[in-house]
């Protein structure tokens, strides 16, 4: 028998029935220094995948000033080229949803040189080129909640920044006239790192970082000298706290010299859909199509969407351990197979509008802070009970899994 659980107390009751597995590999993606692209590849193979242009950004020039981060809240990039901030959707080609605006940072004149979304807090973490850490709101355009600055090496310049949300850890990329340097931070004192060591390209030689980047579900940083990346594993222990990494690897010139990147961010896997939707009886022939409208990291507040469905009708959405199945047989009063187990549903909602197929609901879960759930998959779908007689509508099913990232 389906359970009907609320949002917040879903997923712990049912993560206690499955175990994590390795989490699939992302993708990165990172501004460039002289066309304002978002430039995108994956570490290994070594591949670039497609990219877009950040319209109304001025090119970045400087090997400094540019960030990039991802932001799971909403499904954005914010991109920085040291002056400018602005927000894309790069699932819509870089459709632009928040307008270039001034970056917030410790000084007017210092140069914002890395991002990072914190989705556990609700922030957006700027760095620059004075040494500071500016913490801001998610918002077009953002408060800045505090500034403090980062207790760097003299000499040394950040270029970027990254935070593992699980455990607690800041990373940050440096750059000096020596070499750059990787900086470890605990949360809790973001200004104040505990560990540092150089970073060395595969040939041990000294290169210029300009960009980092954290998997946290896999503890895996990237880092990049422009058109090159970089990635090694890490171990963390709060109780030192201390930090060790594992041995390197490289994707040399990956991207090109003519258009390297300014800094990384991960780009999470998307959902997979499968299934067609469907409707019979009193249910009209409505699209019925099941999505997520952002991210499912790991202390976000994932949003199961519902759109094109059967207005004012019951809906719930049905989710369970696995992915999408295929192949199941449809049982009465259902239109359709249902292609998750269905060991537990959200809802009942019921769907926006009147008559017609222009309804539309979201189903929220909070998502535990806890990184041994990192590449648990999950699969969804929403069922419809529609008034006016007997009538059933099913939409696609989507398989997705949860992410540290």
């Amino acid at each position: 028998m389906n359970k009907s659980l609320p949002g917040l107390i879903f997923l712990p009751v049912l993560l206690l029935t499955g175990l994590a597995t390795a989490q699939a590999q992302h993708s990165l993606i990172g501004i460039t220094r002289f066309a304002s692209t978002l430039q995108h590849s994956r570490h290994a193979p070594c591949g670039v995948l497609p990219t877009c242009v950040a319209a109304g950004l001025p090119p970045t020039t400087s090997f400094i000033a540019g960030g990039t981060a991802f932001d799971g809240t909403e499904n954005l990039i914010w991109v920085t080229t040291g002056q400018q901030l602005a927000a894309y959707d790069f699932g819509a080609g870089c459709a632009v949803v928040c307008p270039p605006i001034p970056c917030p940072k410790s000084a007017a004149t210092a140069n914002a040189s890395g991002l990072d979304v914190v989705e556990s807090l609700g922030e957006l973490w700027v760095v620059d080129d004075a040494g500071a850490l500016t913490r801001c709101t998610l918002g077009c355009p953002p408060a800045i909640n505090g500034i403090c600055n980062i207790a760097l090496l003299p000499g040394d310049i950040p270029t970027g920044v990254t935070v593992d949300d699980g455990r607690g850890v800041v990373f940050y990329s440096t750059v000096s006239p020596i070499g750059s340097r990787i900086y470890v931070a605990q949360m809790s004192t973001p200004c104040t790192p505990f560990f540092s060591t150089m970073l060395l390209d595969c040939a041990l030689g000294a290169v210029p970082a300009s960009g980092i980047a954290v998997d946290w579900g896999n503890s895996t940083i990237y880092w990049t000298d422009g058109p090159s990346t970089y990635s090694f594993s890490y171990t963390y222990n709060s109780a030192g706290p201390s930090i060790a990494f594992s041995a390197q690897t490289c994707c040399p010139f990956v991207v090109s010299p003519n258009q390297p990147y300014n800094d990384l961010a991960m780009l999470p896997r998307r959902p997979v859909p499968a299934g067609n939707p469907c409707a019979n009886g009193s249910c009209p022939p409505c699209l019925s199509w099941h999505s997520l409208r952002n991210a499912p990291i790991l202390g976000n507040t994932v949003e199961l969407g519902l759109d094109d469905a059967p207005e004012a009708s019951f809906s719930w959405c049905l989710l369970d351990i696995g992915v999408c199945t295929t192949g199941a047989p449809a049982i009465p009063p259902m239109c359709g197979p249902l292609l998750t187990g269905g060991t537990f549903a959200l809802g009942f909602n019921i769907t926006s509008g009147v008559t017609g197929c222009n309804g539309s609901t979201t189903f929220t879960v909070s998502l535990p802070l806890i990184p041994a759930f990192a590449g648990l998959p999950l699969a969804s779908q929403c069922v419809t009970f529609c008034p006016g007689g007997v009538g059933t509508a099913l939409s696609n099913c989507q398989s997705w899994m949860l992410l540290g990232s």
